[in-house]
């Protein structure tokens, strides 16, 4: 459980940023939907910072090398299995009656927007820094 909320804690800033940046025309389209894995990996990552970035590095890694049943099934492994016991101990009840909604209703589409965010750092040579960010 402590994997799964440190996934959502760190990749929640991720995603708010990534839902800002410009969507440009004719860009290689991400791993189709069927590619992703109903199940979840068995995976022996650290609960920590570095394990969360060593798991980007690997999905980088796998879409780069066009293994998408890895790339799918390690997003996959990246949804938290019960949002709204996580919300609702990690931010109480009134977070987690709106925001645990939201991501319940979103749950089934998450891996594929997760693959979606690597790919489109991949084709954007993403490097971490963020060049013309308005934060």
């Amino acid at each position: 459980m402590l994997r799964s909320s440190l996934t959502a804690w760190l990749l929640w800033p991720v995603f708010s940023f990534a839902a800002v940046l410009p969507v440009r025309a004719q860009e290689a389209a991400p791993p189709p939907a069927s590619a992703i894995s109903a199940k979840p990996a068995n995976l022996d990552y650290p609960d920590s910072t570095h394990g969360l970035e060593r798991l980007a590095k690997d999905i980088i890694k796998a879409e780069k090398d066009g293994h998408e049943s890895r790339a799918s099934e390690l997003a996959q492994s990246m949804v938290l299995p019960d949002p709204a016991a996580w919300y609702l101990h990690t931010f109480g009840p009134d977070i987690a009656r709106d925001e645990g909604a939201k991501y319940t209703a979103g749950k089934n589409t998450l891996p594929k927007q997760i693959l979606k965010f690597f790919f489109d750092a991949i084709q954007n040579d993403f490097t971490g820094e963020c060049r013309g960010c308005r934060i």
